[in-house]
């Protein structure tokens, strides 16, 4: 059954690369009978027994070793995210260790997004010089760097050196997700790259998570700020290490295939800044919702470790294990929702319908007392925050697609990336400053904190509104499903993007 789920890619006049794209980010669900298995399976096996009879090398991309490559390809960013994640999961230890102030640690976040308003801009004409597998050596390398200045920063305790570390690593991160990005679509084609894709994200966020569990549990044992960072900065050599293996198999399949030029971005993944003026009103309602929602998610998981220890009276490597169900509930929800998002539509009300966890998550820590004992109430708007962002997570990125012409979608996802990072360099100073100025408010200095992202999270809600308003006037294609019609007679030949 299994074996079945593997699609064979339509044959067309595009590129390998170039089908996988437009398949892919027009997150479209494929409507298949036996019959089309059947038809896509005789292909399959028909180039495979034409390779052996012609003496030609089979491509990696046909056999088992794609799932291989997608293994390594997945802990790429797997170093990315741990080491992202890394200061707030000892908030408290570094603001007692360092003398630190809410605002000095939340400037760890915002040195990260401030490179980032410029780079996913510049970012493919980067990697189209440097050719994407050489750019995911080069942009791990970066980072490790970044991470291990950080790491150097933590052992000393200085301040200033590892905020020059947190720079160098937001020069490599984003950058090398877009690289990453572009190598799986060329061995994944179909519901293959919806499955991959969504694997992908599901190890990377395990950084996340795995950081939240291991870092405190770390520095308990250790009593150390450098010991926790190190062992970030292995994970980064073995996301480096992953990266040199994914390329050999990559540059394998190439030889294979007798591709021998330089692998670049395609057109649709470069940016130019012309092509705004075909972006329709729905694309700038959901660049605006965008910079708010991610206002209203990032700087809370930034603090959310302190958050946790000072309202809700755990400790460090209790506050981390709860951490955990944020990302667990993303990596569980985020599948069946992108299911129900495929074969209903309505992605905008879906998004509406979110609100109501994320309304209830930040009203509940404004209201609830602090308690000096743990609280495990905390779990219920973890698990609010959790169920959102798969909400969230699952959809917007995907509109941007199905909103914007595919050859602008480079542009479409460089500028709402730039813009999202503006507005990650800024909150979390206003958070910060927030909780400095209000220290005695009665709520550990967070109850003013809670009340900004109820804030953010209005003006999100608003943008989202204002989309459904241009989804309905325009007749868009967010709240349709979007379908795959097979021509029977021809069904690898023939590929038609349907809406119902």
């Amino acid at each position: 059954f299994f074996f079945l789920m593997i699609r064979r890619p339509p044959r067309s006049t595009q590129s390998r690369s170039s089908a996988a794209s437009d398949v892919y980010k027009r997150q479209v669900s494929t409507q298949s009978t036996w019959g089309d298995y059947k038809y896509e399976l005789k292909y399959l096996m028909r180039d495979k027994e034409q390779a052996l009879v012609e003496h030609k090398p089979v491509s990696p991309r046909t056999t088992y070793l794609r799932w291989v490559f997608l293994g390594l390809a997945c802990f790429i960013l797997f170093g990315n995210y741990y080491s992202f994640d890394n200061p707030q999961a000892l908030q408290d230890a570094y603001e007692k260790e360092m003398g630190m102030q809410d605002l000095q640690f939340n400037v760890l976040y915002s040195v990260y997004s401030i490179p980032n308003t410029i780079l996913p801009l510049i970012g493919g004409y980067i990697i189209d010089c440097l050719g994407v597998r050489v750019g995911i050596f080069v942009f791990s390398v970066i980072i490790a760097i970044g991470q291990g200045v950080f790491t150097i920063g933590s052992y000393w305790k200085s301040y200033q050196v590892m905020i020059a570390g947190r720079v160098i690593f937001g020069l490599g991160g984003e950058c090398l997700t877009v690289a990453q990005s572009a190598i799986v679509p060329m061995w994944f084609l179909g519901k293959e790259l919806a499955l991959a894709m969504g694997f992908n994200l599901t190890v990377a966020r395990g950084g996340s998570s795995l950081n939240s569990f291991v870092t405190p549990w770390v520095y308990n044992e250790t009593g150390s700020l450098g010991h926790p960072a190190f062992i970030s900065f292995i994970l980064c050599l073995v996301s480096i290490i992953s990266g040199l293996l994914t390329n050999l198999l990559d540059l394998k399949a190439d030889e294979a295939e007798g591709k021998k030029d330089k692998k670049a971005l395609s057109d649709t993944d470069r940016v130019s800044m012309k092509d705004i003026r075909y972006f329709p009103s729905s694309f700038w309602a959901l660049v605006g919702l965008c910079i708010f929602i991610y206002g209203a998610f990032f700087p809370f998981m930034n603090i959310a470790n302190k958050f946790l220890i000072k309202r809700f009276g755990f400790d460090e490597k209790e506050a981390g294990k709860l951490l955990m169900i944020v990302y667990l509930s993303s990596a569980v929800f985020s599948p069946p929702i992108g299911i129900l998002v495929d074969n209903i539509g309505h992605r905008v009300k879906l998004m509406l319908f979110s609100y109501i966890f994320l309304f209830t998550a930040h009203i509940y820590c404004a209201i609830v007392p602090n308690s000096d004992e743990p609280n495990y109430w905390a779990i219920l708007p973890l698990c609010c925050i959790g169920i959102f962002y798969s909400i969230f997570v699952t959809i917007i990125w995907p509109s941007i697609a199905l909103i914007v012409d595919t050859k602008y979608l480079g542009t479409a996802y460089g500028l709402t990336t730039a813009v999202q990072n503006s507005g990650m360099a800024l909150f979390p100073l206003i958070v910060g400053y927030l909780h400095d100025t209000f220290i005695d408010d009665g709520k550990a200095g967070y109850f003013w904190v809670s009340i900004f992202l109820i804030v953010m999270a209005i003006f999100g809600f608003l943008f989202t509104v204002l989309l459904l308003f241009f989804e309905i006037k325009s007749d868009g294609p967010l709240e349709k499903v979007q379908k795959i019609t097979i021509d029977e007679e021809e069904p690898i030949k023939s590929v038609s993007l349907q809406e119902s």
